[in-house]
């Protein structure tokens, strides 16, 4: 079996898309980066981008919500890297998108 990745087509409206993260935050990793591995392979550098800084934190509760979440913000032009908070045992996506996070109603 091979690594090769499979593309799956699943539609989310941004009212959808918002159930699949539990809360969200400013990108605090700056202020402890200690606290955060960097999952998949990511590249922690790209934390210190101003796009990244000015980011948000998705908190969500399971590895599909994460790539599920990532696949949407990225969908929309949003770049991401998934964490793992070892002070909490989170996963988190953080995301380009700026924060505060518009959600509709």
């Amino acid at each position: 079996m091979t690594d090769q990745r499979i593309i799956l087509n699943i539609a989310l409206s941004e009212v959808e898309a918002g159930l699949l993260w539990e809360s969200a935050c400013s990108n605090f990793f700056a202020d402890q980066q200690d606290r955060f591995e960097v999952m998949g392979g990511g590249d922690e550098t790209l934390l210190a981008e101003p796009d990244f800084v000015a980011g948000t934190f998705f908190f969500v509760e399971s590895m599909s919500d994460g790539f599920m979440l990532r696949a949407y913000e990225e969908a929309r032009g949003f770049r991401t890297l998934l964490l793992w908070d070892l002070g909490q045992l989170e996963r988190i996506v953080v995301s380009t998108r700026p924060w505060p996070v518009q959600v509709p109603a």
